[in-house]
């Protein structure tokens, strides 16, 4: 169980470092790594955006093969990671994001919920994302 707890929020910042830099058309990320860490997510993956609309895997994946370069300015950065519940099968964490993009700022209060792959890794089950005003 420990390496999956462990791993989990290094996946938390991953995505979003990930993200940022796919967003922004920077090139240093492959399509390769985007599509990877997208096979990565687990096949039931969900999220709920801010706006209440839900994305699973495939919406995800065909959202983020469009979205390349669409941000050029934005700058995610991830705090207060914390740990809500663990067992053998889940993980719950909590974490807070904030979006700048350009004069536009996003705060976010997200929860992302995580399995053990077979290997042990994390994997992404579901993320809900809500705005904080």
């Amino acid at each position: 169980m420990s390496n999956y707890l462990e791993n989990a929020p290094k996946e938390i910042l991953k995505l979003h470092t990930m993200a940022e830099s796919w967003f922004r058309g920077d090139f240093r990320v492959p399509p390769e790594e985007v599509k990877d860490f997208l096979d990565q997510l687990h096949p039931n993956f969900t999220m709920i955006l801010p706006n209440g609309s839900t994305r699973g895997h495939k919406a995800l994946t065909e959202m983020m093969e469009g979205a390349f370069g669409s941000k050029e300015k934005l700058e995610i950065t991830i705090a207060n990671i914390e740990l809500r519940y663990a067992s053998e099968e889940i993980a719950i964490f909590s974490y807070e994001a904030q979006l700048l993009d350009g004069n536009d700022i996003q705060r976010r209060s997200s929860t992302a919920v995580f399995t053990p792959a077979e290997n042990g890794s994390p994997q992404w089950l579901h993320l809900r994302e809500t705005l904080v005003e």
